[in-house]
């Protein structure tokens, strides 16, 4: 996989976090699901554990879209992968 595919994924993992942390604020953190009689209950990871996944997420994309336009830590460009 290259770099600007995995830039892409990562892109694609934020918006999906966002979204994940969207529907937890609407809803809440857990819910219950009916079907017919039966009844269970879902639990859904914290918002706080979401909110490290996107920040870890964001920092994983900039240094990448560092490495890709060759602006490196002090001025150093970096040869490989960020992941």
């Amino acid at each position: 996989m290259t770099n600007a595919e995995k830039l892409a994924k990562l892109r694609t993992q934020l918006e999906n976090l966002e979204a994940k942390k969207d529907a937890i604020l609407a809803t809440g953190q857990s819910w219950k699901l009916r079907n017919g009689e039966d009844t269970r209950e879902v639990v859904n990871v914290s918002l706080a554990e979401v909110n490290r996944e996107i920040e870890a997420t964001e920092r994983k994309i900039e240094q990448l879209e560092k490495l890709l336009s060759g602006r490196a830590v002090g001025g150093i460009r970096v040869k490989g992968a960020v992941l």
